[in-house]
């Protein structure tokens, strides 16, 4: 295991990954989805987004509660054929959304910094 994998194990908690889904967005606008895949738990460290972070944010997005995550594995957002959406995690009892996920491929140091924007509590879901 590598110097982060340890890291995130020691530090980090247990999220729920719930797994985005293909689908397609129908003549109105609303998705539909074509399969649901089931919930998985990851270890992550969970961190509130920095100012700095914000800044790279979209405009809608900045003023937002984001968290940044460090972890083990690949998280997807919305693609940009709209054929895909993004995973949702439960943090706590909290729901976010994946905006962004990028892999950091350092040889000992590999991992994925990952930012959610909350979507709202688990039980309003």
């Amino acid at each position: 295991m590598g110097v982060v994998a340890n890291m995130i194990a020691k530090f980090g908690q247990t999220i729920t990954v719930h797994p985005a889904s293909a689908g397609e967005y129908d003549d109105f606008g609303n998705w539909e989805d074509s399969g649901g895949l089931p919930s998985y738990p990851i270890t992550a460290s969970v961190q509130p987004a920095t100012g700095r972070d914000r800044e790279l944010f979209p405009e809608g997005v900045r003023t937002e509660e984001v968290k940044k995550l460090y972890c083990q594995d690949e998280l997807q957002t919305d693609s940009e054929d709209g054929k895909t959406k993004a995973d949702e995690l439960v943090i706590g009892t909290e729901r976010y959304k994946v905006i962004s996920c990028q892999k950091h491929a350092e040889g000992v140091l590999n991992h994925y910094k990952v930012f959610a924007q909350f979507l709202g509590d688990e039980d309003a879901a």
